[in-house]
C-alpha cells in the first residue's frame, strides 16, 4: 500500500478534538504513516469545527488531510475554484442506531432540575453550544427548531452562546450555567464512560438525527495515487493491530466507503437554506 511518490510529510489537521479524543488522530496518523509510507505531522485546531474561506490551510498548501464537521466540508466544496476534495472513507461508529451507515446523532440535553420533556417546552431558557460552524452542536439545534415551526434560536432562546466544544457545553450544563445544549453521541457514549453517574442528572430532551458522519477530506491538489491509497488504508484500518484498540475505545467499529452523496444540503441541513 506504500505509495511510490515520495512526499516530505503528510500533514493532518483535526477539528473535532478535544470533543473526540486527540489520541485518536494521532494513533490514525501513525497508522497512516506505516501504511502509506510517508512521515506524518499532525495538527489540532481547537477553536471551530472546521476551516472558513477567511482560514482555510488547504488553499494555503498548509494541510493535507483533515478531519472536520459536514457543513465546513460543504462550504468549502462549494466554494467556486474548491480547495478540497472528500476523501472516500468515514467512520462507522458502534451505536446501534447507526445500522452500519455513517452517521451519527445529537442528545439534547437539560441541566440537571430542568424537567422538560420536549423541544416545545425549552422556550425561553439558556442554549450553549461548541461553535457555529457544528452540525451536531448548532446546525442540528437549527434545523429541529425550523422543522418544529419554532422560530429561529435567537428568538426562541432567552440566550444562546458559544463556549468553544460539546465538553465545555458539558460542563456549563452540570454547573447550572446553561440550561439546554446539544451534544455529539460519539462525544457523549464517551464522556459516559468515562464519568459515569455524574452525567445521570441529565436529562435527555430528544435526540436528533441522523447526520452525516464528520468527513475526512483531502486538499485537492494531494497526488492523487496518495489519495487512493489512503482511503485504501482506512478501509481496512479496522483490522491493524496497533490501531484498532484506540478506534474500540473511541467506539469506533470500521471505516466505510463514503461518497459526496451521503453530504448533500439536504442530507446536513435538511429544511434550512444555508
Amino acid at each position: 500500500m506504500h505509495v511510490t511518490k515520495r512526499m516530505a510529510r503528510l500533514r493532518l489537521i483535526t477539528y473535532l478534538a478535544p470533543s473526540i479524543p486527540l489520541a485518536l488522530y494521532e494513533a490514525l496518523g501513525e497508522y497512516l504513516g506505516r501504511a502509506l509510507g510517508v512521515p506524518i505531522a499532525l495538527e489540532s485546531e481547537r477553536r471551530r469545527s472546521g476551516p472558513t474561506a477567511a482560514d482555510n490551510p488547504f488553499a494555503r498548501d498548509e494541510a493535507d488531510v483533515g478531519f472536520l464537521c459536514a457543513p465546513c466540508y460543504l462550504a468549502l466544496a462549494s466554494a467556486p475554484r474548491p480547495a478540497v476534495s472528500l476523501v472516500g472513507a468515514a467512520p462507522l461508529y458502534d451505536d446501534p442506531r447507526c445500522g452500519g451507515r455513517p452517521v451519527y446523532f445529537s442528545e439534547l440535553l437539560a441541566r440537571p432540575g430542568l424537567a422538560v420533556s420536549s423541544l416545545p417546552a425549552l422556550r425561553g431558557v439558556r442554549w450553549v453550544y461548541n461553535d457555529e460552524l457544528s452540525l451536531s452542536g448548532f446546525h442540528s439545534v437549527r434545523r429541529r427548531l425550523a422543522e418544529g415551526g419554532l422560530g429561529a434560536p435567537g428568538s426562541f432562546f432567552v440566550s444562546a452562546e458559544p463556549v468553544g466544544s460539546h465538553l465545555a457545553a458539558l460542563d456549563a450544563l452540570l454547573a447550572g450555567e446553561a440550561d439546554v445544549a446539544a451534544i455529539d453521541s460519539c462525544t457523549m457514549a464517551l464522556q459516559r464512560r468515562e464519568r459515569g453517574s455524574e452525567l445521570d442528572a441529565l436529562g435527555l430532551v430528544e435526540s436528533l438525527g441522523p447526520h452525516p458522519v464528520q468527513p475526512i477530506v483531502a486538499r485537492r491538489s494531494l497526488d492523487a495515487e496518495l489519495q487512493r491509497a489512503l482511503v485504501e488504508a482506512l478501509l481496512v484500518a479496522h483490522g491493524d493491530a496497533e490501531l484498532s484498540p484506540t478506534l474500540e475505545a473511541v467506539g469506533i467499529a470500521a471505516f466505510v466507503a463514503v461518497s459526496e452523496a451521503d453530504y448533500t444540503h439536504e442530507a446536513i441541513f435538511g429544511c434550512l437554506r444555508s
